[in-house]
């Protein structure tokens, strides 16, 4: 019978928790994301499909009161543009509060051994998209299910996006699925 150790420091109650969990594996559900064999548009890998993200996106407009033609003109910009915008907008110097949504892109980047420190939320994406153009869609995909201790996750695919439909129907892309992706349903 293993004795019931007592922690009394901060220090030692995160490392009871890191021995707690360090050999633990997840399964992550309900991710937006699909395996490469999907395509950019649907398989959201690299720093820039993370930020280019609908949560950051209504706080920035929320909070800088952008207009309806403001926000058609970025809907149609490349995607690294958006995300430069809304790096200038909600990680950049001097943004505050940090929300979820920040809080979230600023722990992978720290979890990714980036230079969060800094300050400069700029460096720390030219870096982090250094890092996905050096390691490749296969193997920084590797690295995030690694770092996060994630064996399986589940993508959700929904039956009423036209593009999903077209690639199941069309490509042999279940051929080419990777098999850490399961697939779930989504109704909404």
């Amino acid at each position: 019978m293993n004795a019931i150790k007592q922690l009394h420091t901060r220090a030692e109650l995160q490392a009871g928790f890191d021995e707690a969990i360090a050999g633990l594996r997840f399964v992550d559900l309900h991710v937006h994301d699909m395996p490469s064999c999907c395509g950019e548009n649907l398989a959201l890998q690299g720093p820039d499909a993370m930020i280019d993200y609908h949560y950051l996106y209504g706080e920035v407009f929320g909070g800088l009161s952008v207009s309806a033609a403001r926000a058609k003109e970025l809907w149609v910009m490349p995607r690294s543009a958006r995300v430069d915008w809304l790096v200038e907008n909600s990680l950049a110097d001097g943004c505050l509060p940090v929300s979820e949504a920040r809080l979230g892109i600023l722990t992978a980047a720290h979890v990714l051994g980036l230079p969060t420190d800094s300050g400069d939320f700029r460096r720390v994406l030219r870096e982090w998209r250094t890092l996905f153009a050096d390691l490749g869609p296969a193997r920084y995909t590797d690295r995030i299910f690694e770092l996060a201790g994630i064996d399986q996750v589940v993508s959700t695919q929904s039956p009423f996006v036209a593009a999903e439909c077209e690639l199941y129907l069309r490509d042999n892309v279940l051929e080419r699925w990777d098999p850490r992706y399961l697939c779930g349903l989504r109704w909404d």
